[in-house]
């Protein structure tokens, strides 16, 4: 499991992601929600973790489902071999100000064998507030 501090920031990016007021929008969540839904890959590689939905508002636990990479495979191969969703590549914290490198991915049914053109991703920089973590600006969003 994550750090509680790692869970707390992707927990209010995602919680946050779904107001329609906010300023936080991940990059290519539309894509990604295309399900009615966004699958979330819950293992965050550089912090060698797992996210969990402790914390998720009611909204959150309906629209982002929590899936681990052999998950993905198989939703992948019931969905004509590709899936779009949600990475989180990284999350790092120095005190009162959080980066998170986060955006859509496509995942592919090993068996299939297909070319790609997306998805965005970027680093998004929050500063802690009373009420949690608030955006602050982006730092680089590459989209491919």
């Amino acid at each position: 499991m994550c750090d509680p501090a790692i869970n707390a920031v992707v927990t209010d990016v995602l919680n946050q992601s779904l107001d329609p007021d906010s300023e936080i929008r991940i990059p290519d969540q539309e894509l990604a929600s295309k399900y009615g839904f966004a699958f979330v890959l819950k293992e965050i590689d550089e912090n060698r973790c797992n996210i969990h939905d402790a914390g998720f508002s009611e909204l959150a636990k309906e629209q982002f489902k929590l899936v681990n990479k052999s998950q993905l495979n198989s939703e992948a191969s019931r969905r004509d071999g590709q899936l779009v969703y949600v990475r989180i590549g990284s999350v790092e914290i120095d005190g009162d100000v959080a980066h998170i490198r986060i955006g859509a991915s496509v995942n592919i049914w090993p068996k299939k064998k297909v070319g790609l053109m997306c998805c965005c991703i970027g680093d998004m920089v929050l500063d802690r507030s009373l009420d949690g973590w608030v955006f602050r600006e982006w730092g680089l969003v590459l989209c491919g």
